[in-house]
């Protein structure tokens, strides 16, 4: 009966094939990767028993090497296609060519080939460049670590590197097997060089594809394709292209509208913007955000490119408009938004931007706390127990607990702290009141009195003083609500931090959501607004009072 076992496994990593192939392509990497490690220890074991048993099978003979070729052919296409994208369709045909040329000749032509070195060094190399790469997708998409402040072009290159070494051993170890594989080496170059250059033109190619597709000026929802690979790129800088008369014009407008500051307990930046070359455009095209700046009198790069991409009927609607703006969703990558400024001079597009500052703000930032709300529901929220017995109920991830719990007097909240270095992870609170009203009497001086009684007694005694902090009114979700954000302080503990409460009325009921965040080592803004975040998923409950 043990004699069977490593053909047992070999039947297994068939098997795991298809499941690995549906895992990776439904976007969860975590049971894909785990897939593909158990199917490479198949692969070990089956081999080690055999040798162990001495029990050598045709079936073994034939069906072991092709389980093997179709597990790093399938990984090799996942790695290729879209959501990852991480390596050139020309590294998976080279490689696939191999296999399967050697693995014919074994079978067919009854030619004998022995393992050499080269072979062994490939397979090794192809295996742990799948595995690290599937660990990286994982890590990436699933924000298993910080990664926001990495550029992730960096990545996919050495990834794509890394394989092309791969590719030398497997065209080294395929020519040593046979001399009539050196016959067709030539040919086998000549293939390489054509299929290079048609890789190289995979950027405009996919320009121009995209450049028919309906420009949207939607920006509240989260767009998804699927079909894409994940965007790069810090979430949190713009990449702006534009030639040197137009962006020498257009910068203090664009920087004073993008590059606007956030009052917590310091001024903060939300969003950096970069001038880019559009000759690198290749190494930014995958980056989340993307901003060009067009003149479409000029025939300098940035211009004559923008034109070419977005075609005449745009060009002719920015000329009986003097000025416009368009926008595309996902052009080169999934979770994607590219914004161009396009005008018959510089000085048009320069009132353009002026005269519209918060309306492109507002796609970016509405963006961004977009990408932040699908990220984080990706992530499993708190057992609806946790809600049971009050008037709301609203996505807060599984990792927060509840912080304090006083539902006599209408209060409920939730703290989160890293179980790692604290140095470098914030403390994140977000908290709910609520109380009875007949009629909605909210204004900013209510939110202001309350969250200043709710912070004193709920928060050991936070405070904060009227000139640091601001108020008005803002969107929250679908709801425009009453807000107040500012620096926070406990003189009790030495400590402070920033904060951003809103409140609004809904079934009979004022609600008022305070997020607070305590974090002495870094920027607090982006964690405010993953709070932010979490808010805008708050659904009331009708309920007697």
């Amino acid at each position: 009966m043990k004699n069977q076992i490593p053909n047992a496994l070999t039947i297994l990593r068939l098997i795991a094939i298809p499941f690995f192939i549906i895992m990776a392509f439904s976007n969860k990497p975590i049971p894909a990767l785990f897939i593909f490690v158990l199917a490479c220890l198949t692969d070990y074991f089956d081999g080690k028993l055999a040798r162990k048993f001495n029990y050598i099978t045709d079936f073994g003979k034939f069906f072991d090497p092709l389980a093997d070729k179709l597990l790093v052919f399938s990984a090799l296409i996942v790695l290729a296609s879209p959501p990852m994208g991480y390596i050139s369709w020309l590294i998976v045909i080279i490689i696939s060519i191999r296999e399967a040329s050697v693995q014919g000749l074994r079978k067919f032509n009854k030619v004998k080939i022995e393992a050499n070195i080269f072979g062994k060094i490939k397979t090794v190399l192809q295996m742990i460049g799948i595995i690290f790469s599937l660990l990286v997708y994982a890590i990436i998409s699933l924000n298993i670590i910080p990664v926001i402040n990495l550029n992730q072009n960096i990545i996919i290159t050495c990834i794509n590197v890394y394989f092309w070494i791969v590719v030398l051993f497997t065209i080294i170890s395929a020519f040593t097997y046979l001399p009539s594989f050196k016959s067709s080496l030539f040919t086998f170059i000549i293939c390489i060089i054509c299929l290079n250059a048609c890789e190289k033109e995979e950027v405009s190619t996919v320009v121009r594809q995209q450049s028919s597709e309906q420009i949207s000026t939607r920006a509240n929802n989260f767009v998804v394709n699927s079909r894409k690979p994940r965007a790069w790129g810090r979430p949190q800088t713009i990449y702006v292209f534009a030639d040197d008369h137009v962006w020498q014009t257009v910068q203090p407008f664009i920087s004073y509208s993008l590059e606007r500051k956030f009052f917590t307990t310091e001024n903060e930046q939300l969003f950096h913007l970069e001038l880019q070359d559009i000759n690198n455009l290749r190494n930014f095209n995958r980056f989340n955000n993307l901003i060009f700046i067009s003149d479409i009198n000029s025939d300098q790069q940035v211009s004559l490119f923008t034109k070419n991409l977005l075609g005449q009927n745009t060009t002719d609607s920015v000329i009986e408009k003097n000025a416009s703006m368009f926008m595309n969703y996902n052009l080169w990558a999934n979770d994607q938004l590219v914004m161009f400024f396009m005008g018959d001079s510089p000085e048009s597009i320069r009132q353009f931007l002026f005269d519209n500052n918060d309306t492109y703000f507002r796609l970016f930032y509405d963006r961004f706390i977009a990408r932040l709300t699908y990220n984080s529901r990706r992530i499993k929220g708190l057992d609806d127990k946790n809600f049971a017995g009050l008037p709301f109920k609203m996505f807060i991830p599984v990792t927060f607990n509840v912080f304090n719990k006083d539902i006599d007097n209408n209060f409920i909240s939730f703290f989160w702290r890293s179980r790692e270095d604290q140095t470098v992870n914030p403390d994140k609170f977000i908290s709910v009141y609520w109380e009875n009203a007949d009629e909605n009497k909210l204004d900013d001086n209510y939110l202001f009195n309350k969250r200043k009684e709710l912070a004193w007694t709920y928060y050991d005694e936070d405070e904060f003083a009227e000139e640091d902090v601001m108020r008005g009114l803002k969107e929250l979700g679908h709801r425009e609500v009453w807000f107040l954000s500012g620096r926070w302080q406990n003189k009790k503990y030495y400590m402070g931090g920033a904060f951003q409460s809103f409140a609004f009325y809904e079934n009979g009921k004022i609600f008022v959501i305070d997020t607070s965040v305590y974090f002495p080592a870094g920027d607090k803004l982006r964690f405010l607004l993953e709070l932010e975040s979490y808010a805008k998923t708050f659904n009331s409950i009708l309920t007697d009072r």
